[in-house]
């Protein structure tokens, strides 16, 4: 795009440069003058690199629209009725609208004491109620290149659906099809401005999660040195999950555990239902109980004890060994499958 951008602006330059010097030599010639014949061969050099920069800029956008008609998911439409607008702050895009009166603001998913992410189906999605689009003076400088480009409109390409998100929690969550001049499908959800904060306290509070059945996912090898994803549901028991995410809260108890050679021998030689990293691990992800956020922790089984991971280096990972009790429950119920 870049590129493209270049050729347009050189472009312009050449043909300028070009004018100006016919217009010099016809003003000369139109004196009586007899301006010299090289005057008028150097325009004529510059229009033609001017024509052959257009045949490689127009071979670009052709090119480029294409490319965006393969790739480049078709707006979303609907027959709502109901369309409203992103609104305005110091002549930037901002993350919220207006919607019945109410102001929604868009909801990151990051907690203060419990780390969540957003992760509903498509099964707690409801029908859309609004179509969501740019007042056309806030994207008149984007929408012609996009044009060129698209085959479409900026505005067309960022036209936006809301849809209500079933939830039991007692809010009212929106889910918007296309985040901000994105002009393809991501997820993104708003919630009214006044119960922000309600709804951050709530999913920062573990009597909301579902934390005795638990996702379990690691990674093993298969055939031919390729990885495949093992998901299992395990039960573990009550105050379990929340007694280990507890440890990450402070640097105390932290160690860096070198990784031996007997764990790098076990990745590199890749045998199919070794796990990808040598050293046996499981992704435990524990659920909100209206099934929109999770949270997550990482244990590692090494030299026969159990760490929540902190982090990951070339050959040491550092965490948080588990208590003994806890280190036997996850061993009974985690990496119940393992041998060892």
């Amino acid at each position: 795009m870049e590129a493209l951008y270049f050729f347009i602006a050189l472009r312009v330059v050449f043909f300028a440069v070009s004018l100006i010097l016919i217009i010099r030599w016809t003003a000369r010639h139109n004196k009586l003058k007899k301006p010299k014949a090289i005057g008028l061969v150097i325009p004529t050099i510059f229009l033609g690199i001017n024509l052959l920069m257009s045949l490689v800029s127009f071979s670009g956008i052709n090119a480029l629209r294409y490319e965006n008609d393969d790739f480049v998911p078709d707006p979303a439409y609907s027959e709502t009725g109901v369309i409203i607008c992103w609104s305005v702050e110091d002549m930037g895009i901002s993350k919220w609208f207006e919607l019945d009166g109410v102001t929604y603001v868009k909801f990151s998913p990051y907690g203060t004491s419990i780390r969540h992410y957003l992760d509903y189906g498509e099964e707690h999605v409801l029908e859309p109620i609004a179509d969501i689009v740019y007042k056309p003076h806030q994207i008149m400088s984007r929408d012609f290149i996009l044009f060129l480009t698209n085959k479409e409109s900026f505005y067309k390409r960022n036209i936006a659906l809301i849809y209500p998100v079933q939830t039991c929690s007692g809010f009212r969550l929106l889910h918007v099809e296309n985040d901000i001049g994105s002009g393809k499908s991501i997820r993104g959800i708003f919630c009214a401005q006044e119960d922000l904060k309600l709804i951050e306290e709530y999913y920062d509070d573990f009597a909301n999660y579902d934390t005795q059945n638990l996702i379990c996912r690691y990674a093993v090898y298969s055939e031919y040195g390729f990885s495949t994803l093992i998901k299992k549901e395990i039960v573990i028991d009550f105050g379990v999950f929340e007694e280990i995410y507890a440890l990450r809260s402070s640097d105390e108890g932290l160690e860096e555990i070198e990784i031996s050679q007997e764990y790098i021998d076990i990745e590199n030689a890749k045998e199919p239902g070794t796990s990808v990293y040598g050293y046996q691990y499981r992704h435990l992800i524990a659920h909100s109980l209206d099934e929109i956020v999770y949270t997550e922790v990482y244990l590692l089984l090494i030299d026969g004890r159990v760490y929540l991971q902190r982090g990951v280096m070339d050959n040491s990972v550092s965490g948080y060994a588990l208590p003994d009790e806890l280190n036997e429950h996850m061993l009974s119920h985690v990496f119940i499958d393992l041998n060892n």
